[in-house]
């Protein structure tokens, strides 16, 4: 039996399970999956799940002048899928905002 997180959702473990099937990108990923689930909401997921280091990103050359993200499932993945790890012992922290997301202090009048 597969234990769940607060922080997961439930297109979290679809991905996943998709991913045995074969490292994809996340364009493909949101094609696979059911339901309306676009590119940019699993890509969104995919950065939580690399967090939580059940996938991991690569670059895979696609053309002569273009590569692409494309993920793999992890061994903690793996092992999360079979049931054996509790993914609510590593939550992932959210990556700090970039600079330049960030407003000057002058902005707010410090």
């Amino acid at each position: 039996m597969r234990l769940s997180a607060p922080w997961m959702e439930q297109i979290d473990e679809r991905i996943l399970e998709r991913l045995v099937k074969g490292d994809c990108d996340s364009w493909e990923l949101s094609l696979d999956l059911t339901g309306a689930v676009s590119q940019s909401r699993v890509h969104a997921r995919l950065e939580v799940l690399a967090d939580a280091e059940l996938v991991e990103p690569y670059e895979r050359q696609v053309t002569v002048n273009r590569s692409a993200t494309y993920w793999t499932l992890t061994t903690w993945g793996q092992q999360y899928l079979d049931g054996d790890v509790d993914p609510d012992l590593d939550v992932p922290e959210p990556s700090p905002r970039p600079s330049y997301a960030t407003r000057p202090g002058w902005w707010a009048r410090f």
